[in-house]
């Protein structure tokens, strides 16, 4: 966006939480503009009259609901982003989950009443972090470091053997990745000759409610996972919210352990973990992919997946909410294919179908 302020628009019924808002807003360099709006029909009239970037807008309010507004928003103006924000209660988590699914960036709870102090300034450094990571969408020198580093599908694929096999699919994620999960594993056949893990950031009161989602949509077997539970083909876990997940090596099979809640909350699930645990435990190639996300959880884990043959495919920039994850793995030169969206779920059921190790059940 060069020299060139982000024009934000503030959407909120309540005047509190948008002088809140507003008052964030003023602390962070390049927001060229901050406006507001009590209600999602005027937001829209202003997204009509003005052109804005980034849209912070209330899950909750009468007369028109953020997910509808959100959705208008989507549909008519699809280049302007959207996070939300909102009281965390009984049903905001599948309110969320389709927020996520439409393309909201994320969620940020609001600062509870009773501890709104304390809430405040948390509330205030996420919406600078997610600010922060709107100003570095990708640009030119990204956009044509993904153009030049793009490998053709039709490459030739090794040759199979037992140390070519790829025995797990493991999946990283995180800004934008719930839209991205939704548009690939729905276009996953059912009968994938290997197991399926991934670690979304995401938190704990919307994690379950994206899986049962997924397990709605899906032809694979999807579930939140548990301490303990065997890995078979056609199978799905989700790493829980805000709880790291490792892969262990049980006998000759494969299972998953789920850390307790720890006081630390950021990038859980870790990508990282996830991927080295992979590693160690299969000692073998596994396939991996990264999509949209912020930073570069994910990189050491590829890293560690490649000792032992793996093979990655990335999310393409085009397509990427957030290129961050992606462009990490594109730029340590160890993304085997860069893909788009559209592409990826024939890709990899490809590379699965003729590559996929079938565990013993």
């Amino acid at each position: 966006m060069g020299n060139v302020g982000i024009r934000v628009l503030v959407v909120d019924d309540t005047a509190a939480y948008r002088k809140l808002v507003k008052e964030a807003l003023c602390g962070m360099r390049g927001v060229e503009q901050g406006v507001s709006a009590p209600s999602g029909p005027l937001a829209l009239a202003r997204l009509e009259k003005d052109p804005y970037d980034l849209v912070f807008l209330d899950l909750d309010m009468p007369q028109m609901s953020g997910l509808d507004t959100l959705a208008e928003i989507r549909r008519r103006f699809p280049l302007v982003g959207v996070l939300l924000f909102g009281e965390m209660h009984a049903g905001t988590a599948a309110l969320i989950v389709q927020a996520l699914e439409l393309g909201a960036l994320d969620f940020i709870p609001k600062p509870e009443p009773a501890h709104f102090a304390e809430g405040r300034a948390r509330f205030a450094a996420d919406l600078l972090k997610w600010f922060m990571a709107f100003r570095e969408r990708p640009g030119g020198r990204r956009r044509r470091l993904a153009s030049a580093s793009r490998r053709q599908l039709s490459m030739t694929l090794p040759k199979d053997g037992v140390r070519s096999r790829l025995a797990l699919l493991v999946i990283g994620a995180s800004t934008g990745g719930p839209q991205a999960l939704s548009q690939i594993l729905p276009r996953l056949p059912g009968d994938l000759p290997v197991p399926v893990v991934i670690a979304q950031h995401m938190p704990p009161a919307v994690a379950g409610a994206f899986a049962r989602r997924l397990a709605e949509t899906c032809l694979l077997e999807v579930r939140e996972a548990r301490t303990g539970e065997i890995l078979v083909p056609g199978l799905l876990l989700l790493a829980p919210g805000g709880r790291n997940l490792r892969i262990r090596k049980h006998g000759d099979r494969l299972e998953a352990q789920v850390d307790e809640l720890g006081a630390q909350q950021d990038l859980r699930p870790s990508v990282n973990v996830l991927f080295q645990s992979a590693a160690e435990a299969v000692q073998g190639p596994v396939l991996s992919l990264i999509l949209t996300g912020m930073g570069d959880d994910g990189l050491d884990g590829i890293r560690a997946l490649r000792v032992f043959g793996g093979y990655s495919l990335v999310q393409d920039l085009g397509s990427s909410i957030v290129f961050g994850m992606p462009q990490s793995v594109v730029e340590a030169g160890l993304a085997d294919e860069i893909l788009t969206l559209a592409e990826l779920p024939s890709r990899i059921t490809t590379l699965l179908r003729v590559r996929g190790a079938y565990f013993p059940c």
